[in-house]
């Protein structure tokens, strides 16, 4: 099964045709989501990034145990399970 010349072509085409997509997807969701994901494992100084300090899994440690938090996340369990129609 090989490739022609042709098909090669149409994927160059089609490729251009996407990059500016997928360069605007990347720049403004890929990126900050990777970078906020980063972010979250640290105790986050914003003023001053250099002086935020690592603190691993703590921050989400401390979020299921927040009793707000357990009380939101169990309303958005009842409302998605009320979406569902058997």
């Amino acid at each position: 099964m090989s490739i022609t010349t042709k098909k090669l072509r149409q994927l160059g085409v089609a490729l251009i045709f996407i990059l500016p997509a997928l360069i605007l997807f990347s720049t403004f969701v890929i990126i900050p989501m990777a970078y906020s994901f980063r972010i979250s494992f640290y105790d986050w100084n914003i003023v001053k990034p250099e002086l935020s300090e690592w603190v691993g899994l703590k921050n989400y440690l401390d979020a299921i145990k927040d009793p707000i938090f357990q009380k939101a996340a169990l309303n958005t369990g009842v409302y998605a399970l009320s979406l569902i129609h058997i």
